[in-house]
C-alpha cells in the first residue's frame, strides 16, 4: 500500500473545500515546522523526556490539522515512547530519523500542491469584485465576525505592488486581531477605488 504523506481531500473537507484557506495553513505549517523540529531535536539531545513528549505532541497536532498523516503518526509514536517508555531511548532516536525522512517527502507533496495553485492565483478579477470583497471584509470586522484573512490571497497577484503590500499588512493585522488597524487600512484601500 502506498504511503500517504498528505491527505489533501481530507484536509480540504476540514476547511470547507477552500483551497485559499488550506494553502494559507499549509504555508504556515511549512514555515513553522523547521522550528518545531529543532525544538524536538534539542529535547532529544538533552534526554528531556517531558520536553520530547510536549514537542512531539505539538507537531502531531499541527500535522493532523492539515492531514499530514505520516508526520502525525510518527510524532504520536515519539510522544508515547517519551511518556511511557523512557528506557527505549534508542527507539526515539530511530523515530526521529524516520521523522526527518517523512518531513522531506511531505515537503515535496505540499510544495507540489502550492505550485498547482499558482496559476489559479492569477485569475483576473474585476475592480468591482475586488472592492466588493474588501467592503464585505470591512462589514465583517465592524460586526466582530471571524474573518479568514487567507481569502485575500486570491487578489495578491492581480493588483499593484503598493496594494499587494497593503493587503499583506491587512492579513497580518487580521491574524493578530488588530481590528482597529485593519479597519483604518481598509479605509485607505477603499480610497483607491475613487481614484
Amino acid at each position: 500500500m502506498a504511503v500517504v504523506y498528505w491527505d489533501k481531500e481530507e484536509a480540504l473537507s476540514r476547511f470547507s473545500n477552500s483551497d485559499a484557506t488550506l494553502k494559507h495553513l499549509v504555508t504556515v505549517f511549512m514555515e513553522c515546522m523547521p522550528n518545531f523540529l529543532e525544538s524536538l531535536n534539542r529535547s532529544i539531545e538533552k534526554n528531556d523526556f517531558k520536553s520530547i513528549a510536549f514537542n512531539a505532541h505539538s507537531i502531531k497536532g499541527s500535522a493532523a490539522n492539515i492531514s499530514a498523516k505520516e508526520i502525525a503518526r510518527v510524532t504520536k509514536a515519539i510522544e508515547v515512547v517519551a511518556k511511557y517508555s523512557e528506557d527505549e531511548f534508542d527507539l526515539i532516536l530511530r523515530l526521529k530519523d524516520e521523522l526527518t525522512e517523512i518531513w522531506a517527502k511531505t515537503v515535496e507533496v505540499l510544495d507540489e500542491y502550492i505550485a498547482s495553485l499558482e496559476n489559479d492565483d492569477k485569475v483576473a478579477f474585476s475592480s468591482d469584485t475586488f472592492y466588493g470583497e474588501i467592503k464585505k471584509l470591512q462589514e465583517s470586522l465592524k460586526h466582530g465576525e471571524f474573518v479568514d484573512s487567507s481569502t485575500l490571497n486570491m487578489f495578491h497577484t492581480d493588483v499593484s505592488l503598493n496594494l499587494q503590500q497593503k493587503l499583506q499588512k491587512l492579513e497580518r493585522d487580521i491574524d493578530m486581531f488588530k481590528t482597529k488597524e485593519a479597519l483604518v487600512l481598509i479605509d485607505e484601500i477603499l480610497k483607491e477605488e475613487t481614484k
